[in-house]
Order: structure tokens, then sequence, then C-alpha cells
């Protein structure tokens, strides 16, 4: 899971709507670990950081994202504002890579 500092400088993260737009994605955030279990498995977290980073450059907000794998064996993702994206493990393990 790629951390965002709770502190985050740049001049994108200091404009007021994109920080109370992540503030918002932190919110739901917290409600959405109290109801599904995160893996924290080093192999999927790992694969997921090499899914990461072959969608950055497709990434054009300038604000920080943050990844994180719900365990599910259900095929699915979503994302929430403020840059936090959380995929299904199914995805993970499918998605190919290279």
């Amino acid at each position: 899971m790629a951390a965002i500092p709770e502190n985050v400088s740049g001049d994108a993260v200091l404009d007021p709507d994109i920080r109370r737009e992540i503030e918002i994605g932190r919110k739901t955030v917290k409600e959405i670990e109290k109801r599904w279990e995160l893996s924290s498995d080093p192999s999927q977290l790992a694969r997921l950081a090499m899914i990461t980073d072959a969608l950055k450059p497709h990434m054009t907000r300038p604000i920080p994202y943050e990844t994180r794998i719900i365990r599910s064996d259900i095929p699915n993702a979503f994302c929430l504002p403020g840059g936090f994206v959380f995929f299904y493990h199914k995805n993970v393990e499918f998605t190919p890579l290279g």
C-alpha cells in the first residue's frame, strides 16, 4: 500500500478544493477499512505496486495517490475522492504485467 503523508505539500494540495477532496476521501477510507478486510500479503502488495507504476504515466491529476487491496473473490475496483484507489485482490492476481 502506498502511503499518503497526512500533511502533503505542493501547489495542488495547497488548493483548498483539493485539500477538501483528500479529506473527504480519508474519512471514507476509514469507513471502508472497518467494513472490508485489506490484504497485507507482501507479494500482492508488490504486484499492486508494479500495476500502479504502469498506470502512473496516465494519472494526470497533480494529487498524491494511495492504493489498497480488498480481500474478496469478486473482481472489482473503485476510486474515492482525493486519489484513494482500491483494487480487489482478484484483480491484482489476474492483471497481466509487462
